[in-house]
């Protein structure tokens, strides 16, 4: 068995997020490559909403980090395993905090 020791620190804050992704994890060596699993905790600036819980995403995939039938803010993993969030609809601005764990 090999143990492999990981950088315990792969914690994400991204601000002022709007209809332009925001990269917070690059296409480079160590990005994902498999399958990302993040915990997320969300917030309007401009509303009221909040939203967390737990997601999970594979390269050429997207997940709904918030949707509240008006506004939709998502992870998206590129196929070369870039990682970005985004808002696909509405028109509010948010913050995130991410918590990810990737192969």
């Amino acid at each position: 068995m090999t143990v492999y020791y990981h950088h315990p620190k792969r914690s994400y804050r991204i601000t002022d997020v709007t209809n332009v992704a925001q990269e917070f994890l690059p296409d480079c060596h160590g990005d994902v490559t498999v399958i990302a699993t993040v915990i997320y905790a969300v917030q309007e600036i401009t509303g009221a909403g909040t939203a967390g819980g737990l997601a999970t995403c594979t390269p050429g995939a997207n997940a709904d980090l918030y949707n509240d039938g008006v506004d939709i803010l998502q992870l998206q993993i590129a196929a070369n395993g870039a990682c970005s969030v985004i808002r696909t609809a509405g028109a509010d601005t948010f913050n995130v905090r991410l918590r990810m764990e990737f192969l």
